[in-house]
């Protein structure tokens, strides 16, 4: 009977880990140095974000919970932000 309890154990943490790599690629476009300023010296954007942000576009794969991140805070210090599919 343990055996079957820690089978069922084991498939469910695999199922959690999977369902936690939900991963999306997005696209931050950066159109002017203002806006770059804001984003690299702000500890907020910073923590969004793994890459060194340039101007133009970047590319980044993020899991759902900081792309809704992501969505909500960028648009403010005026980049643009979208899921590329």
């Amino acid at each position: 009977m343990s055996e079957i309890i820690k089978t069922k154990f084991e498939q469910f943490i695999n199922e959690e880990a999977n369902s936690s790599l939900n991963l999306k690629t997005v696209k931050i476009t950066i159109p002017n140095i203002s806006v770059l300023k804001i984003v690299r010296n702000k500890p907020l954007y910073q923590r969004l974000t793994k890459l060194k942000l340039k101007l133009g576009d970047n590319f980044e794969e993020v899991d759902e919970h900081q792309l809704a991140e992501q969505l909500r805070m960028f648009p403010i210090a005026g980049a643009k932000i979208e899921e590329v599919k």
